[in-house]
């Protein structure tokens, strides 16, 4: 029963996820489910995901480069 809640509330979720637009938003453009998995689908980050770029200590940002 729990799983079929948390699955009702992701698709909500992402359905919510889809109609968003603003430029520091990742666009969500849809998502799959299969008993094995879920499959996102969104647009290209050319710098990677935000794990590796806040992993990275390589990388400096500045104020204007991140979300508050």
């Amino acid at each position: 029963m729990i799983v079929l809640i948390v699955l009702i509330l992701f698709v909500g979720e992402a359905g919510i996820m889809t109609h968003l637009r603003h430029p520091k938003i990742l666009q969500l453009y849809g998502c799959c489910m299969t008993a094995q998995a879920i499959w996102l689908v969104s647009e290209l980050c050319n710098r990677g995901s935000l794990r590796m770029l806040l992993s990275d200590t390589t990388i400096q940002l500045d104020a204007s480069q991140k979300v508050w």
